[in-house]
């Protein structure tokens, strides 16, 4: 998706010394989309300019920190790669198994969610039980806008908590 500039468009990794297309030799309606193409390259050239890989480690790490300070107690663990990550959320009030965790708590996790949604955040639900609330926000997202996105989980996870537990 990022890739495309919002257009569709998909990368493919191949040898070099296999591309025996010349300039042109494959255009068609059917073959590519060159208003996609024409994104991508932009993209890349943005991504490589700004050397965007670096600026999206710092986010996350710093994401993460504020995610894991709201100190929920709901919240067993918070992980996952540059902004692309998921915050699993659990029973704190259950028993926990032979590994010593929490059981997961999908009516918390899906008020969570329907409490994001109400103060204008988009979140999607996965992993066990649909326990992990997952944050995957555009790679150009400023320090600002995360802090705003922490905030706004903060309260929907006290109002989910309040309500639930």
């Amino acid at each position: 998706k990022a890739i495309g500039g919002s257009q569709p468009l998909a990368v493919l990794s191949y040898k070099e010394e296999m591309d025996a297309w010349g300039p042109g030799a494959h255009t068609g309606t059917f073959r590519g989309n060159t208003l996609s193409f024409t994104c991508g390259t932009a993209s890349l050239r943005f991504m490589k300019e700004q050397r965007l890989w670096e600026q999206v480690a710092v986010k996350g790490e710093t994401f993460k920190e504020q995610l894991r300070a709201t100190n929920a107690r709901s919240i067993g663990d918070v992980r996952g790669r540059g902004c692309m990550i998921g915050v699993e959320i659990v029973d704190p009030n259950g028993e926990r198994d032979g590994l010593g965790l929490l059981p997961t708590h999908p009516a918390l996790a899906a008020e969570i969610q329907s409490q994001c949604f109400a103060n204008g955040l988009i979140i999607e639900r996965g992993g066990r039980d649909g326990c992990v609330v997952r944050f995957l926000p555009p790679l150009v997202t400023t320090p600002e806008e995360l802090t705003e996105c922490a905030a706004r989980f903060q309260a929907a996870i006290t109002a989910a908590e309040a309500k639930i537990l």
